[in-house]
């Protein structure tokens, strides 16, 4: 967990960011591999939507000078307004230039039967993302990941959404 970042108590928890630069802080539990899992982000407070916030999932608690950057080995991060990130990316039909705003939703909906990511923004379904092989061969939990950059960006976690609605075909 990144020191600098300031983490909420309740059971949606809530990250704030405490000064510039990347602050990554991941969940303490890994989503089931057995079931689907969802879990959604809003953003409570960003001050820069150009970029400097990121969302998404790794195979690790990122830990030492890990929590300083956005470039973790087997992750995979939708960085506000820049679009989906990171080594572990086989395939994906996410758009860029998606801003998460105050007030916005990200949801993230892993389906374990196809191995692969939804995404949502404002509850609508956006695309969907597939880890590379490698990825998945070494890598047998996913742990959220949410990363701030700039001072007073806050986000809220919620572990207990419920998943949207999929599109047909999706």
């Amino acid at each position: 967990m990144g020191a600098s970042a300031e983490v909420g108590e309740d059971a949606i928890e809530s990250v704030k960011a405490t000064h510039p630069g990347w602050q990554v802080i991941a969940s303490q539990n890994p989503l089931p591999v057995s079931s689907p899992s969802y879990f959604e982000v809003k953003v409570l407070c960003n001050p820069d939507s150009r970029g400097g916030l990121a969302i998404g999932l790794c195979g690790h608690i990122p830990q030492g000078p890990e929590v300083h950057s956005i470039r973790l080995q087997g992750c995979m991060l939708y960085n506000s307004n820049n679009g989906l990130m990171g080594d572990s990316i086989l395939d994906h039909d996410l758009p860029k230039g998606i801003q998460l705003q105050q007030g916005e939703t990200m949801g993230i909906r892993h389906d374990v039967v196809k191995r692969t990511l939804q995404w949502f923004h404002n509850r609508s379904y956006i695309g969907s993302s597939a880890f590379t092989a490698q990825f998945l061969e070494n890598n047998k939990v996913l742990f959220p990941v949410f990363a701030l950059y700039v001072p007073d960006q806050m986000i809220s976690v919620d572990f207990r959404a419920p998943a949207p609605d999929l599109p047909p075909g999706a």
